[in-house]
């Protein structure tokens, strides 16, 4: 995974109101920032994020028993907004050189390079390409809502 260096800044606007920032580095690039507010009387949240050649193998930290990992770059703007609770993703992710990978399965899929909405937390797969070794494709359309995760 190599160097993780966060640095993170908050400042309290009022008794309820307050500023947060944050950037995520790895290997001394910077990869990821995050900037907004939050309300702790209502846990309103409004958050401006960027993925910036964003290394999708961190994500793979997160991926129960290593089902599958995924290696490649990801860009992307989002807003986070709403509650702490249920918060609402509107912005854009962008595949670059992206694969999906599975010892378990034996599996080595290279993703499309495309921009994809998100839309109240809605990830939008329109004709979403995936290749095989042999170059066959995988055509995959539908959403994932990731507010009901439940």
């Amino acid at each position: 995974m190599g160097d993780i260096d966060l640095g993170m800044e908050y400042v309290p606007f009022s008794d309820d109101e307050h500023t947060i920032a944050m950037t995520m580095e790895r290997n001394g690039q910077l990869v990821s920032q995050f900037s907004g507010t939050y309300v702790a009387a209502t846990g309103a949240i409004l958050l401006d994020a960027q993925l910036i050649r964003f290394p999708a193998e961190i994500v793979n930290g997160f991926i129960p028993d290593h089902m599958f990992g995924l290696r490649g770059t990801l860009e992307g703007k989002f807003k986070l907004s709403g509650d702490t609770d249920r918060p609402v993703v509107n912005g854009t992710v962008r595949t670059d050189s992206v694969f999906i990978y599975s010892e378990m399965y034996n599996m080595n899929l290279r993703v499309q390079n495309k921009e994809f909405p998100i839309n109240d937390s809605r990830f939008s797969m329109r004709d979403f390409t995936l290749y095989s070794e042999k170059n066959d494709e995988l055509k995959a359309n539908g959403t994932i809502d990731f507010a009901n995760l439940d």
